[in-house]
């Protein structure tokens, strides 16, 4: 196993902070969700709204929503940072912003049904970023129907990029709300938060409780391979928690606290996908940041 030691530095672990990233004129934003084609709602020199739904995949009922007002200049295919050549929409910025600047107003979450709270998982283009960049409706979707425990990894999958850490440190209320009401939706036996046991267990918000069971799990998160959804139920099942943990399965869905975050924003704030926050640290950097992207910005515009 790899230590983290010999490869992050103890200063870089926590930030206590974000900020926001300068507009791109121009924003890129892919139009394929899972390796599936969507289907497309705008074309060139249509005018959008932020957060105006701009692709759907007819699959999930997953949309892609435009991460900015303005002008939709061409409808084409890019070749994205991995390489791939994906269709894509790129849109000018202009016009007034629906979300960004605006005063929040939090819904009555305890209000959402199940399948209202599956709806707006599908249609506010809610992913799992917890190991890659997935749909969260696909893996919600329980076709055996065989009841399943949801798990909520706190800390960093990969402990250079610190912004899993960054997002429980910062707003964990919301995350501790937003797995909840993911667990509701899909059912979930269970909801287990696994935490770094060298840091103080974060509190959950008093009067929260959707009738589900919860549990709390540290984790000696020192090695890379305490971040996979296998090695954490191995853990798990090794743990105090092993007589509460008998009935976990590698069927589980596993989610991080960005996830959480995103549910959380989408059933509460009626707010899509929109931004990502992203890490820009490294040698030549004399001020590390985590900023709050608008997805779509090229990442030359971070570097500037």
């Amino acid at each position: 196993m790899i230590s983290i030691k010999k490869l992050v530095r103890k200063s870089d672990i926590r930030y206590d902070k974000v900020v926001n990233a300068c507009l791109s004129h121009e924003v890129i934003v892919p139009l394929e969700v899972a390796g599936r084609e969507c289907s497309v709602k705008i074309s060139p020199n249509d005018v959008v709204k932020e957060g105006e739904i701009i692709a759907t995949d007819r699959v999930s009922g997953f949309n892609i929503h435009s991460p900015v007002p303005g002008v939709v200049d061409s409808v084409y295919e890019h070749i994205m940072p991995d390489g791939k050549l994906t269709p894509c929409v790129k849109i000018r910025l202009k016009g007034e912003f629906s979300f960004l600047g605006k005063i929040k107003k939090e819904a009555d979450y305890k209000k959402f049904s199940q399948s209202q709270l599956t709806r707006i998982i599908a249609t506010k283009g809610i992913s799992n970023t917890f190991s890659g960049t997935v749909p969260l409706i696909d893996e919600m979707a329980n076709p055996n129907n065989v009841p399943r425990n949801l798990i909520v990894r706190l800390y960093d999958g990969d402990p250079t990029c610190c912004i899993d850490g960054f997002v429980t440190h910062r707003f964990f209320d919301k995350v501790y709300i937003g797995a909840l009401l993911t667990a509701k939706a899909m059912d979930a036996k269970s909801v287990i938060f696994v935490t770094d046991e060298h840091l103080e267990p974060p509190t959950p918000p008093a009067d929260v409780d959707l009738g589900i069971e919860v549990h709390f799990s540290p984790m000696n998160i020192s090695y890379y391979q305490c971040a996979e959804k296998k090695e954490i139920i191995q853990i798990i099942m090794h743990s105090k928690l092993k007589k509460s943990a008998t009935d976990l399965s590698f069927d589980d869905l596993a989610i991080d606290s960005v996830t959480a975050l995103s549910v959380f924003e989408a059933v509460c704030y009626g707010k899509p996908v929109l931004d990502r926050y992203v890490l820009v640290s490294g040698d030549a950097v004399r001020t590390p940041e985590i900023f709050n992207v608008k997805i779509g910005t090229p990442i030359e515009n971070l570097l500037r």
